[in-house]
């Protein structure tokens, strides 16, 4: 007679290896958002060199957020190129005082790298920017709103953003619609707007509502092929009936006789043998280029997003930095992005060991706490039944009796 822990611990088995098998998946998982993560985090701390390793953690943190809204891995790929863009560009626009080679050894490739990746997804991502910059449009506004308290007319009052647009500036003006088609208005921050403004529908007052994107240009606004001058600027027209309302459409702003001058300050050295344009951002999705009018001043009849670009497919890769004097560059060495593309695939394989190791820990500690219950349990003895194994218990301790016997 045999005991009967062969039926029970097959089930066993195969209940574990099924569980096995799902942790095997998710543990698939979970490396492979790992090492998108490592990825980011060498790409932002080595290859751009922040300074401040927690900013850097909080935003792979952010990209990881709106990644999970991603349709495929190549927009996560994207929000991490353009990360390092605005990277790059805060920090150029804090030293201006860097020569274009900056431009030269570190946006080529990534403007190289992106160029790769959004060819196939173009008409894509323009639809979901676009639906983005107007989100953050009506957004703005309610926080430009929240700066008028008690205004007065002609006065432009400077709003704060949420901590999590930290970079953007906007600023409110509200004036009188006879007023501002009569005298026009001029320092409106880089906007002169002259007379003959037409607003439609019509409005007693309006608010001018100013944006200055700064290192959040490229991401609300991407480009391809295209490089930033300078931020990107807004000018868009509400309703000041009520201070106090949110998600207001904007108003119909043109100008009838001049344009809208937009005087761009604190731009970009343009790469020799190639020319700025003015790229205008319709509220609809639209996109123009145009010629400067002079120095960096762009003109504009419609109200919208401003700013200056240079193509980046016409910037000649420059020869070797040669030494001299100024501010030294540091070129990051190849030998230090080998190091640290190398540090963090071993990073991961000790990693992916460690869990695997863990999980197998865990999976022969069920199997050997179900092998113990089985052999605590009353053991079955088997007989053949035909070609059958069934189980068999012991004979019973109380006899059955017949009930005519228990009446006698």
């Amino acid at each position: 007679m045999e005991e009967p822990d062969g039926p029970f611990l097959a089930s066993a088995g195969s209940k574990a290896h099924r569980q096995c098998r799902c942790w095997h998946f998710l543990f698939l998982c979970c490396l492979l958002l790992i090492f998108f993560a490592v990825a980011a985090l060498v790409l932002a701390l080595t290859i751009f060199k922040i300074r401040n390793p927690s900013a850097a953690l909080v935003s792979i943190r952010v990209i990881g957020a709106s990644s999970a809204t991603a349709v495929t891995r190549s927009d996560f790929l994207l929000d991490i190129l353009r990360f390092a863009e605005r990277k790059i560009l805060d920090d150029r626009w804090e030293n201006p005082s860097r020569s274009m080679e900056f431009i030269h050894q570190y946006m080529i490739p990534l403007v190289l790298l992106r160029m790769l990746f959004t060819s196939q997804y173009e008409a894509q991502s323009t639809g979901s920017s676009t639906g983005e910059a107007r989100t953050l449009d009506t957004l703005l506004q309610d926080y430009a709103y929240r700066a008028l308290v008690h205004p007065h007319t002609g006065i432009v009052y400077d709003a704060t953003v949420p901590s999590n647009l930290t970079g953007i500036r906007i600023a409110a003006l509200r004036l009188r619609s006879g007023s501002l088609k009569r005298r026009g208005f001029d320092n409106f921050k880089e906007f002169d707007i002259p007379p003959n403004i037409v607003v439609q529908p019509y409005t007693e007052r309006l608010v001018l509502v100013y944006q200055n994107l700064g290192n959040w240009s490229s991401f609300y606004y991407p480009l391809h092929g295209y490089t930033y001058l300078t931020p990107v600027l807004g000018l868009l027209a509400y309703d000041a009936a009520n201070l106090s309302a949110t998600n207001l459409s904007e108003l119909d702003f043109a100008a009838t006789n001049l344009p809208v001058s937009i005087n761009f300050t604190n731009v970009f050295p343009v790469p020799s043998g190639l020319t700025a344009k003015c790229v205008w951002f319709g509220l609809n999705g639209s996109l123009d280029f145009r010629d400067l009018e002079s120095g960096s001043v762009c003109t504009a009849f419609h109200q919208g997003h401003f700013s200056l670009v240079v193509n980046s497919s016409e910037i000649a890769l420059p020869p070797g930095p040669s030494e001299g004097p100024g501010m030294p560059l540091n070129p990051v060495k190849p030998w230090k992005i080998i190091v640290a593309v190398v540090g963090g695939v071993i990073a991961l394989i000790l990693l992916a060991l460690l869990i695997y190791l863990m999980l197998k820990y865990n999976q022969n500690k069920k199997v050997a706490k179900m092998e113990q219950h089985a052999d605590a349990g009353i053991s079955l003895h088997t007989a053949s039944v035909g070609n059958t194994q069934v189980h068999v218990a012991f004979g019973t301790r109380t006899q059955p009796v017949l009930e005519n016997e228990l009446v006698a």
